[in-house]
């Protein structure tokens, strides 16, 4: 990462802080055990996959399109776009404020599954509505 693009990101998040993220999202709790497996499971059944499997699946694509609820302002994106790049495997998240559109892009090896996405997201502060697989086509030689 360059001094440029860090000092993007401090800019962005310093902004976000003097602003106020301004989100009607409820804020995460880190503190909150809410590991209750059937609670993750009963939520994430309200997420449609597109183009994938299962929940546990690996991901079939090298790239996926996460919907995303309650992203407001650019100190949200950055929490966002920290959290799941946390996931081994995941090289770029590009986030839309505009339209809450989040492209994930993975590792070639990586082997991501959807529900590691929705609990990212979830830690993050945000809900998941819908994932859908982006097949990027082979390069041509």
């Amino acid at each position: 990462m360059t001094w440029t693009q860090l000092s993007r990101i401090a800019l962005i998040a310093s902004v976000g802080l003097l602003v106020g993220c301004g989100s009607t999202a409820k804020p995460h709790d880190p503190h909150m055990n809410m590991s209750s497996t059937a609670v993750e499971e009963a939520e994430a059944q309200d997420v449609e996959l597109v183009g994938m499997p299962g929940l546990e699946d690996p991901i079939p694509a090298r790239s996926v399109d996460i919907s995303a609820l309650g992203l407001s302002c650019p100190l949200c994106a950055h929490n966002l776009d920290k959290q799941l790049k946390m996931i081994e495997g995941v090289t770029s998240a590009d986030i839309d404020l505009s339209t809450g559109q989040v492209r994930v892009a993975f590792a070639e090896t990586a082997c991501v599954t959807p529900q590691q996405l929705i609990t990212s997201v979830k830690d993050a502060g945000f809900s998941v509505s819908r994932i859908t697989a982006v097949h990027t086509p082979a390069a041509t030689e």
